[in-house]
């Protein structure tokens, strides 16, 4: 489980470059492959320096008998990973809608967790990683932000965040955090 810092899941396509797959913020798990004994098919990178917990797989199938709420919370997380992932494939034909739908769910996710401050959040991505996970280029994306900026939707500068309207932004991104499931109870 990742307890500190933001680390991103990602595969290797066959020319040698790489795709972020999922972004990992502090509370995520990292290797839910364990908990079934299946092998991981893609890599953990981390993106900051990063604080992980390691959870002994036979303890983890005793604390799922014991409190089964605690099963259902890993549940959540993988509905949470797949629902990130088809999302961002979806968003893909636009590349400026596709930027400003990665920010606003970075920033619900990091309101989520306690990691923001109002409409401001520290997003430690470089314009190459916004690439990556949404298939660009860094020139692409740089091009993009600009855009936002001009627009007044959001402020990116020394990987933060600011954004001065957050609904504005959200209808501008057509962001609807449902596939997040924050409203979904962690005792499901």
């Amino acid at each position: 489980m990742l307890l500190e810092g933001w680390a991103a899941r990602y595969s290797l396509r066959t020319d040698g470059s790489r795709r972020i797959t999922g972004i990992l913020l502090p509370g995520d798990f990292c290797g839910i492959h364990a908990v079934s004994g299946a092998i991981m098919d893609h890599s953990i990178s981390a993106i900051t320096v990063c604080e992980i917990g390691m959870i002994d797989v036979s303890e983890l199938h005793k604390a799922f008998q014991l409190t089964p709420r605690l099963g259902q919370a890993l549940w959540r997380s993988k509905l949470i990973e797949e629902a990130t992932l088809r999302t961002w494939l979806v968003n893909s034909k636009n590349a400026i809608w596709s930027l400003a739908h990665l920010l606003c769910e970075l920033h619900a996710r990091l309101v989520q967790a306690g990691l923001a401050k109002g409409n401001v959040c520290d997003i430690p991505l470089t314009q190459e990683d916004m690439a990556d996970i949404l298939g660009l280029t860094a020139v692409h994306v740089n091009r993009m932000l600009r855009e936002l900026r001009e627009e007044g939707l959001l402020e990116f500068s020394h990987m933060r965040l600011e954004i001065p309207d957050v609904s504005a932004l959200h209808t501008a991104a057509r962001f609807d955090p449902q596939y997040l499931y924050q409203g979904l109870s962690a005792s499901m």
